[in-house]
């Protein structure tokens, strides 16, 4: 008897952790460009933010485009487009002589969190995970938040060490070698392999005959369209996607006016990265063990309450700042992950890219948003009030998608698939 096939799935998961380490997480260098950009051509840095909302805005569009990508041209080729279109970013950032060129570079950043990011890795694990979807796409969507703060650091370096340009470039190789090199030896179909997802034979939809593997369940997108819960989620994920951009892009700002000095401001800020990246990898498991309604809840009651810790207490004491950011790192995933944890439970996998891709675009409009509405607001009523009305965003989602998940059509597809193999089972017997 032939030896049973290693199954290829976790290795799979270890190539998109690395692409989403190289792809999201490089990408949040763009911090430490700005002031840099903003002296170098004599710039307003309000304006040279706008990279920023062209990169988000580019996201947003591309994510509609995924779905086609992905069944036109597979996982793989979308793949490599989108390592490409990352270097060329950094390429495009070092030629740039002017503000034109710093949003063309943007909005090419933005395809690649369109492209390669998020959308195209909850696809990929999809196909490959039944059973623990959640808990894995958690940890590889960590690959963002750990590529963040290293890359971070390993930036700051190479321009002190190199100037900008040149440091730019030694990016763009890196990106090359880890994405490609994880593409190439990573990457692959369950069909590909000869295997099947993890727990295809539970997956609780309907077999045309007893003992063969259960079907998909799930919506189409046009079905989903037609539902409330689809709309709500819409919203949900809509507002979800301002908090955690909205908080970082004011945080270190706040502290430094409340008496905090920058390094320290800046060593926070790392901090809640590296505690992000933590809690990406634990909130699959939270939504697995205790279903959608609780991960949805722990991760906005965690950004609420340390966000009014933050606004109450900034600058009492070293413990309680780190506290602060504990607490609310511990929400980081509303940044990414929401998508694709309530895609499956809500509508069902067999038409999981399609309708995820369409969350996923609403995300990106909500972190494009995000920052301009914090700035509205921070001129109106200073940062701490510009903060309540974060906290009002995140309570306000999740009422909406709270009864979302609950009025989802995949509780009535589930029902009618266990009613129907109740009848299949005793006609067989």
């Amino acid at each position: 008897m032939a030896e049973k096939q290693d199954f290829a799935g976790y290795r799979v998961a270890i190539g998109c952790f690395i692409i989403m380490f190289v792809h999201s997480g490089m990408l949040t260098t763009i911090g430490l460009f700005i002031p840099i950009f903003a002296r170098e051509f004599t710039l307003d840095p309000g304006l040279v933010v706008l990279i920023v909302s062209f990169a988000t805005g580019a996201a947003f569009f591309a994510n509609f485009a995924v779905p086609k990508a992905l069944s036109t041209i597979g996982a793989k080729k979308t793949l490599f487009i989108a390592t490409s279109l990352c270097a060329l970013h950094y390429v495009v950032f070092y030629l740039s002589n002017g503000l034109l060129m710093l949003y063309v570079a943007g909005a090419i950043g933005g395809l690649v969190l369109g492209f390669g990011a998020q959308a195209c890795m909850a696809a990929v694990i999809s196909s490959w995970f039944i059973e623990k979807r959640a808990t894995v796409i958690g940890m590889v969507f960590g690959g963002s938040a750990f590529g963040s703060a290293v890359c971070l650091f390993l930036t700051g370096n190479l321009i002190q060490q190199f100037g900008w340009r040149n440091a730019y470039l030694v990016n763009a190789v890196i990106i090359l070698v880890l994405g490609f090199g994880a593409n190439i030896f990573f990457i692959r179909t369950p069909e590909s392999m000869g295997q099947k997802a993890l727990g295809w034979d539970k997956q609780g939809g309907s077999a045309a005959t007893p003992g063969a593997a259960a079907q998909p369940l799930g919506v189409d997108l046009p079905t989903a369209r037609g539902t409330m819960s689809f709309w709500l989620i819409m919203l949900g994920v809509l507002l979800s996607g301002m908090l955690i951009t909205g908080w970082q892009s004011f945080a270190p700002a706040f502290w430094q006016s409340s008496g905090i000095e920058q390094i320290r401001s800046s060593n926070y800020a790392s901090l809640f990265s590296l505690i992000g990246a933590a809690a990406m990898l634990y909130s699959g498991v939270v939504a697995d063990k205790f279903g959608n309604k609780v991960y949805l809840s722990y991760l906005i009651a965690a950004f609420i309450a340390g966000t009014i810790l933050l606004i109450q207490f900034t600058n009492v004491s070293t413990a309680m700042s780190v506290g602060t950011i504990l607490i609310c790192g511990l929400s980081f995933p509303l940044s990414s992950s929401v998508p694709a944890t309530v895609t499956t439970d809500s509508f069902g996998r067999a038409f999981y890219t399609q309708i995820m891709s369409s969350f996923t675009a609403m995300l990106y409009l909500g972190k494009c948003v995000g920052p301009a509405t914090m700035g509205y607001f921070r001129r109106s009523f200073g940062f701490a009030g510009a903060y309540w009305v974060l906290i009002a965003a995140a309570a306000v989602s999740l009422v909406i998608l709270i009864i979302a998940v609950n009025i989802a059509p995949m509780r009535k597809l589930r029902a009618a698939a266990q009613q129907n193999a109740g009848a299949v089972g005793a006609k067989a017997s």
